[in-house]
């Protein structure tokens, strides 16, 4: 979370780590332990975790929030 004098919120129990980090971390834990007790499996190589952004059925998902993926943007843009 951004803070008025322009640095980020940090998680209180250790000042290197930034607090929506932090928060993302916590809430994908979840979900694995919840994952893990309907016995779903993950796959490794499609697991993306701690990312910058990520592409969610079109939407562009990151720190700041989301916006329409610029693919989709462009197609909607050029449409004939």
């Amino acid at each position: 979370y951004l803070l008025p004098d322009g640095s980020y919120e940090r998680h209180p129990d250790n000042p290197g780590i930034r607090r929506f980090v932090w928060e993302h971390l916590c809430n994908a834990h979840r979900i694995l332990h919840r994952l893990k007790r309907a016995g779903a499996t993950v796959s490794a190589v499609k697991l993306r975790i701690a990312v910058p952004s990520a592409v969610i059925l079109g939407q562009d998902c990151s720190f700041e929030g989301r916006r329409p993926e610029s693919l989709a943007v462009e197609k909607v843009k050029t449409w004939p």
